[in-house]
């Protein structure tokens, strides 16, 4: 892949590589695994943990609006070619987890139990190979979620099996959202005062 090319797969994927809008996210998973180590206290947590848990979910949503908002102020604004706002493809890994959730449910297949995590596996080695391995800090992430997938067949208590479920998930967040800005800045440069990326 050119050097041309690597740029234009960044401005048609610039929402997509505004990295630093899952760390918050995966801040928030960290947090939930320490908590569930006892490493965290919170208090009222014990009887009420899911009330925190959507509390930062959303204060965590806020704070990517807002990390949105200096990625446009550093490089402008661009609009997505029709199709390449990432709806449609979440959407699609959406009904293939949720397909994968029912497989779950039946549980005939011996692999029924890890189906959802198999599907999440296959689309983070899609991103992590498609475009000439761009994106190859998602392949780190899949081999987490593969070690998770194993990790199941080792007897671990309940609480310690989703502590690690919560690791891998705001792990994998922090890797993919650190690598995709990190790639953004070194494809694009900060427009002057002058010059703009696009228009809002």
């Amino acid at each position: 892949m050119t050097e041309l090319d690597r740029i234009r797969y960044v401005t048609q994927y610039y929402a997509h590589l505004q990295g630093l809008r899952l760390v918050p996210l995966g801040l928030l998973f960290l947090a939930a695994a320490a908590w569930r180590s006892g490493w965290l206290v919170l208090p009222g947590a014990a009887d009420r943990a899911e009330y925190w848990f959507v509390g930062g979910f959303w204060i965590a949503i806020g704070v990517s609006f807002w990390i949105r908002a200096r990625y446009q102020r550093q490089f402008g604004h661009l609009r997505p070619l029709p199709g390449r706002n990432g709806f449609w493809f979440f959407m699609g890994l959406l009904a293939c987890v949720l397909g994968a959730l029912a497989l779950e449910e039946v549980g005939r297949w011996p692999f029924a139990a890890r189906a959802p995590l198999v599907v999440v596996v296959g689309c983070l080695m899609y991103l992590g190979l498609a475009h000439g391995a761009l994106r190859k800090h998602y392949l780190i992430v899949a081999f987490a979620v593969l070690g998770l997938i194993g990790a199941q067949r080792l007897g671990l208590s309940p609480d310690r099996e989703q502590a690690l479920f919560d690791v891998v998930i705001g792990g994998g967040l922090m890797i993919a959202g650190l690598g995709d800005d990190r790639l953004l800045r070194r494809l694009l440069q900060s427009p002057s005062s002058e010059v703009y990326a696009g228009t809002p």
